[in-house]
């Protein structure tokens, strides 16, 4: 009965922290790319 209550904050939290990686991601690989742009296109 429990797991029933527990099972979608779980999911709710995970898909919250999904999206906190993945803009997290996307902030630092535009630093990335703009920090390295003058050294070289090695890192696209």
């Amino acid at each position: 009965m429990l797991l029933l209550l527990v099972l979608p904050l779980l999911s709710l939290l995970l898909h919250d922290y999904a999206a906190l990686i993945r803009s997290a991601i996307m902030v630092t690989m535009n630093e990335h790319r703009v920090s390295s742009g003058h050294e070289g296109r090695g890192w696209v």
